[in-house]
């Protein structure tokens, strides 16, 4: 039986009214009722059509996107992708340009820490299902802008994608949760990473339930670790930061120390090739990020500023007072760690 153009239409009114209801169990009672009548059904997500089609076994190639169909590719290349629809594929998956390959593992124990975790998790399989629970884990970085966040996501992403995984970078979560369903019905046992940066901001943009059900809802997924950043953990409120399951760990990333400044200055600084100086760049920098580094080898190595007057500024970038709208709030109730 095809789906005639008066049932698609009303699917999409009532998808476009579960949109902005957040109404989860009108959309799992819609999307059940559309899978037993028609072969192909239209679905609305964000007042734009995504086209699914039931009998989705793998991939369909065009260009570096990854569409779901019946025939193609059995499994998406490692890599990591955005999440994406249009009028035309539907829900698709494209490859981002991330080159992770001139990173610097820095030292640094939070990241460290990090890493040796999710690498255990993915040997734990047989243990999780013997307990009868989800695979999954869930990681909430925070700290300062620059203080290596965004670092530890690129060594988390370089690290699944040697392994054959898939990482993914979420911009709409409402979205992320019918693309990583499909994603689990194609691809039933392929490794995941899940990146949700500047979580804060996003909450703002498309509402907590959309991470909520995201995270722990009637789409879940196992074989998956997520991953979200934000600078705010004090605006989130205590169904994130304080809830095992959805992050089961909440880790502070700090400023780089002593010896990451040392080994990102010599790996990048052609000045500080004779080390005869290197000493002096590392107390300076101290309580600056990795951005700010960066500005003063290009400042001082490239642009031939003055080391001293670069120093100065960039210290005063990093103490430009808050706003008191931005600033802030001390964080009360619960520790992050």
């Amino acid at each position: 039986m095809i789906a005639t153009k008066e049932d698609i239409a009303e699917v999409q009114r009532q998808i476009e009214a579960f949109v902005m209801s957040n109404d989860y169990e009108q959309f799992r009672t819609i999307e059940n009722s559309v899978r037993e009548a028609p072969t192909q059904s239209a679905l609305a997500v964000n007042s734009e059509t995504v086209k699914v089609t039931d009998n989705s076994q793998m991939w369909a190639v065009s260009d570096d996107c990854y569409i779901p169909c019946e025939k193609s590719c059995e499994e998406m290349p490692a890599n990591c992708y955005t999440i994406n629809q249009s009028n035309e594929r539907g829900i698709f998956f494209k490859q981002l340009p991330l080159n992770t390959d001139s990173l610097i593992n820095l030292p640094d124990a939070s990241t460290e820490l990090i890493l040796g975790q999710i690498n255990k998790f993915w040997t734990k399989e047989m243990l999780y299902r013997q307990h009868g629970m989800l695979w999954k884990r869930g990681y909430l970085l925070h700290g300062p802008a620059g203080s290596g966040k965004t670092t530890t996501i690129q060594l988390v992403c370089q690290k699944i994608i040697k392994n054959n995984g898939i990482a993914f970078f979420i911009t709409n979560p409402g979205l992320a949760a019918v693309g990583l369903s499909i994603f689990r019905k194609i691809e039933l046992s392929r490794s995941l990473i899940v990146i949700l940066e500047d979580l804060d901001a996003m909450i703002r943009t498309y509402g907590e339930a959309n991470i909520l059900a995201l995270l722990d809802g009637e789409y879940q997924i196992d074989n998956v670790v997520y991953v979200a950043t934000t600078n705010y953990p004090e605006r989130l409120d205590l169904r994130l930061v304080n809830r095992p399951s959805r992050f089961d760990v909440v880790k502070y990333i700090g400023m780089p120390s002593a010896a990451a400044r040392r080994m990102y200055l010599e790996h990048k600084s052609q000045t500080l090739k004779n080390k005869t100086n290197i000493e002096k760049w590392i107390n300076d920098t101290d309580g600056l990020s990795i951005a700010h580094i960066k500005e003063l080898i290009i400042a001082v190595d490239i642009l031939e500023c003055d080391y001293d007057t670069t120093i100065e500024r960039l210290h005063d970038m990093a103490d430009i007072p808050y706003s008191e709208e931005n600033r802030p709030k001390k964080l009360e109730g619960f520790a992050l760690k």
